[in-house]
């Protein structure tokens, strides 16, 4: 084989090597980059006055004692929340205030309402990723206290993810946390079903709708006592 030959094989393994490494860099670049709903909600928060942004997680845990209380003396009740209030009292304090076992890879989770779906993205920080992951749901109940949830798109920065490829951790920890979830595929969407049975204040809660609208978030209910649920099922007429 000639000297011209051989410089000229060497050449093109050096351009294809770079080839390989210029997609790679992409790649990475795109695991990395996170959605635009995140990078706007993180922008927003670097921008929100620390008084200001303190009252909107207060508008939070306003609501959620507002819900409890007529869950408590009203047979019917709804519970609004709007994504701010949500993101605010986020960045206040952890996910683990509420959910316990959370990764510690998993970090600054945010949320978007829109018009009949959800967005959530968090960030990651794995040995082999770095990422911020978003997930795309539409929630509704298509039973008393029986949440359906469609997958419609999970991303890894800008690059999908395959959603069966987490299906057995997501069921498995929201089974440890009292849900009965299960899995199933329509058409070429992951469903995510839960089964519910809450009890606030010795009451039973039934929840039959969820709203999501642009900016909040409304889910209505009914709740009844205990007690005369039992005495109702105990009447022997």
């Amino acid at each position: 084989m000639s000297n011209r030959i051989v410089r000229k094989l060497v050449m093109v393994g050096f351009v294809f090597t770079g080839l390989v490494l210029i997609g790679l860099l992409g790649l990475q670049q795109m695991a990395q980059a996170p959605p635009s709903f995140y990078k706007n909600i993180m922008d927003m928060e670097t921008m929100l006055d620390e008084k200001m942004r303190h009252h909107q997680a207060e508008e939070l845990v306003g609501e959620v004692v507002q819900v409890r209380n007529d869950i408590a003396n009203d047979p019917e009740w709804t519970f609004r929340v709007t994504d701010k209030s949500i993101n605010s009292w986020l960045a206040e304090h952890s996910m683990n205030e509420l959910v316990v076992g959370l990764p510690e890879e998993f970090s600054d989770p945010r949320i978007l309402f829109q018009t009949e779906k959800l967005k959530m993205a968090f960030r990651w920080r794995g040995p082999t990723l770095q990422s911020v992951v978003s997930v795309t749901l539409r929630p509704g109940f298509v039973a008393v206290n029986e949440l359906q949830i469609e997958i419609q798109k999970v991303q890894a920065g800008l690059l999908p993810v395959a959603c069966g490829r987490f299906q057995k951790e997501i069921q498995d920890g929201l089974n440890s946390q009292g849900f009965d979830s299960n899995w199933k595929t329509v058409g070429d969407v992951s469903v995510l079903t839960l089964k519910i049975a809450p009890v606030i204040q010795s009451k039973l809660i039934e929840i039959g709708k969820i709203t999501v609208l642009d900016g909040e978030m409304r889910i209505t209910g009914k709740s009844k006592s205990q007690i005369s649920d039992a005495a109702s099922r105990n009447d022997p007429k």
